[in-house]
């Protein structure tokens, strides 16, 4: 057991009062203050706050880009730096896509929201696994959304949260809708017609 360098007592698990006031005393800004946060929290509390900060920091999805801000940054900077590298959208409307065999992910960018969101493509032996994420800190709240695929005559649906990821690169969502491995047919294309409802739910229509 370790001893008090002073009185060499046993040292023992009792909590020190007077030392956990003086932390509770020292006010620090928070990690994320670069990306934006203006909070400042108590030294002992500085871990709780980073894990709920909505500033956490979040990297551009494109490989050649090294670009790191918060999710409202990071949706700025890829309206001005990467306006040809995402699809447009507005809740509640609908818009197309077309996904070509080769494509792992795009990127899609709604008009107002300040949030960017991933269309992910995974192909494997003999299912295609499509799915949606937001790029944004953990934090923040979840969004809904809801796939239903038209395949080969049947129709297939997947609902669930759209997983919130700072960093796309090896982050790929493990579930999605899953598809037959010929829903690209003969042209190598997958057409693709979708609606996202908002915060509360994100309902996307696919129609092959």
């Amino acid at each position: 057991m370790n001893k008090c360098p002073s009185c060499r007592l046993p040292i023992g698990h009792n909590r020190c009062l007077a030392i956990e006031k003086v932390l509770e005393s020292i006010k620090v800004k928070c990690q994320n203050t670069r990306y934006g946060c203006k909070e400042t929290t108590s030294y002992g509390k500085k871990l709780d706050h980073a894990k709920t900060c909505h500033h956490a920091p979040c990297s551009c999805p494109l490989s050649d880009c090294n670009f790191v801000g918060s999710c409202t940054q990071l949706y700025k900077h890829f309206r001005d730096e990467h306006e040809n590298s995402s699809v447009q959208f507005q809740h509640n409307k609908v818009f197309q896509i077309t996904l070509n065999f080769d494509d792992t992910f795009i990127v899609l960018q709604e008009e107002k929201d300040g949030v960017l969101f991933i269309l992910n493509i995974r192909i494997e032996s003999l299912t295609n696994v499509i799915s949606v994420c937001c790029i944004a800190p953990s934090a923040k709240e979840q969004i809904y959304y809801d796939i239903v695929a038209e395949s080969g005559g049947s129709i297939i649906r997947f609902q669930s949260y759209a997983k919130n990821i700072q960093s796309w690169i090896d982050n790929q969502p493990s579930s999605g809708i899953l598809l037959p491995a010929d829903s690209f047919g003969h042209s190598g294309q997958l057409k693709l017609e979708i609606c996202a409802a908002g915060y509360e739910a994100c309902g996307f229509g696919w129609f092959i």
